[in-house]
């Protein structure tokens, strides 16, 4: 399938304004409505057009879910990897020691 190209409408990006305003050649004076090959050509770009932007968007979901498996995993595995270093440790503070040195000066009967 071609590309819609026409010498009076739509050649660059499409937006819901481009394709509003686009204004189709009548057909010969014995036929009624438009020239077909034009509305035809304008069919097929829209419809490309549509595929192309379903593509883009479909990629995008799938890069989305890959990107959402991966930091599930990472999280997992970082809520994994804590689990172990807590049962590692008891997570009490050390213990201090309650008896407080004395200075030879503060010895009792000695100097």
């Amino acid at each position: 399938m071609g590309m819609y190209r026409s010498r009076n409408a739509l050649t660059e990006q499409l937006t819901p304004e481009r394709i509003a305003s686009v204004r189709l050649p009548l057909a010969a004076w014995y036929q009624r409505g438009y020239r077909r090959e034009e509305v035809d050509a304008l069919l097929h770009r829209l419809a490309y057009e549509l595929r192309a932007r379903d593509r883009g968007l479909e990629e995008a979901r799938a890069e989305n879910q890959r990107i959402k498996r991966a930091l599930r995993n990472w999280q997992s595995e970082r809520a994994g990897a804590g689990a172990k270093a807590k049962r590692a440790t008891t997570g009490r503070r050390p213990r201090r020691n309650t008896v407080q040195k004395l200075q030879p000066a503060q010895v009792p009967g000695g100097e």
